[in-house]
């Protein structure tokens, strides 16, 4: 059976409370960029859109925030894996009937003003990171071993998140980086 150190659940529940917290909040303080980059997917009726985005915001705050509490188990990974996946398949679909011009609307990208400047686009890419985020969060149910933490652990818990964030930040840098050459080689063709 395996087991793993409980460092390693800590750090990856943290992270996802990061994750998503920060993500829900900025859904909610740019509810009108958030609604359009819903629309763009073109999956939902015009009248559902303000309520969707909405729920996805609040799905995505709560889901933060018991992550953050480290206290969710099996509810919490569930809800977030199947998040992560409905993202996975809009995004698979889009990308089947040639829409990778839209903004993604995941990440942090919500928080900046120049939310289309910034965009991402769609690749396959972004399903392959949301399925990695599902193994990461399913890696949370497997059972820890007892032991007290000391002070370099808690070093260790902020250093991986410190890390974690400008990894996950360098590597949405890099897809909206290749989106933008991408354009500029289409339009240069």
């Amino acid at each position: 059976m395996v087991v793993f150190d409980p460092l390693v659940q800590i750090i990856l529940s943290l992270g996802f409370g990061c994750l998503f917290a920060v993500s829900g909040i900025s859904k909610f303080f740019n509810r009108e960029s958030f609604e359009s980059v819903l629309r763009g997917y073109d999956l939902l009726l015009e009248k559902t859109v303000p309520f969707s985005a909405v729920l996805v915001a609040g799905f995505e705050l709560c889901l933060g925030f018991l992550w953050l509490s480290l206290n969710g188990g099996s509810f919490v990974v569930i809800g977030s894996a199947s998040l992560l996946l409905t993202y996975a398949v809009v995004i698979t679909i889009n990308l089947v009937r040639g829409r990778n011009y839209i903004d993604c609307g995941c990440g942090f990208s919500s928080l900046r003003s120049d939310l289309k400047k910034s965009s991402s686009g769609l690749s396959f890419y972004l399903v392959l990171r949301n399925v990695i985020l599902m193994c990461f969060a399913f890696l949370t149910l497997v059972p820890v071993f007892e032991r007290t933490f000391n002070v370099l652990d808690y070093f260790i818990i902020v250093f991986s998140l410190i890390c974690s964030l400008l990894f996950y930040g360098a590597m949405g840098q890099l897809l909206a980086n290749r989106s933008t050459i991408n354009s500029w080689r289409q339009s240069n063709a």
